[in-house]
């Protein structure tokens, strides 16, 4: 990862406006760090290698955390009757709605890895939901949002590897 973009064996450097222009030597080493690492956000810490995943990915952490919030926070009355119908312990509801929650704040890590383990748990959780939907043959419909959330699960474990190993 380098700071610089390089044309024809020469280098040029972004400047404060957003062009690229010639740097001497003096400048040059003022820059110890790749651009990239300087920035703050643990989203945008590899933008000048991914930048579509360093777009995407808070918009889908915030989804996640988002709609995890909605369906425990307000709509956990709902919560208590679907277990209620499955014949699911009280104690495994409450469980399942801790670590959602721990998960779900997991997205927001500086960390990529840390992400990662988030993302793979509330994905785990929603295989283990479709896979309680599909034992007790519910309709498509209401296995439409785990399996949403899986996939989008499996998207941000997909891109925070990404940003984990950007060789690969």
């Amino acid at each position: 990862m380098q700071f610089c973009l390089i044309l024809q064996n020469q280098e040029l450097f972004p400047d404060f406006q957003g062009k690229w222009l010639n740097a001497p030597i003096y400048l040059r080493q003022l820059f110890t760090q790749p651009f990239c690492d300087l920035q703050k956000s643990p989203f945008t810490k590899f933008s000048c290698m991914h930048p579509f995943i360093t777009l995407s990915l808070p918009i889908l952490s915030a989804v996640v955390f988002a709609s995890i919030l909605f369906v425990w926070g307000i709509r956990y009355s709902n919560i208590q009757d679907e277990f209620k119908h499955f014949q699911l312990p009280d104690w495994l509801r409450d469980l399942v709605g801790i670590f959602k929650l721990s998960f779900a704040v997991m997205l927001f890590n500086d960390n990529p890895v840390v992400v990662q383990i988030g993302a793979s748990g509330i994905a785990f959780l929603m295989g283990a939901a479709l896979v309680t939907h599909f034992r007790f043959k519910s309709e498509a419909p209401r296995m439409l949002p785990s399996f949403a959330l899986l996939c989008t699960c499996l998207a941000i474990v997909y891109m925070s590897n990404q940003l984990a190993n950007p060789s690969l």
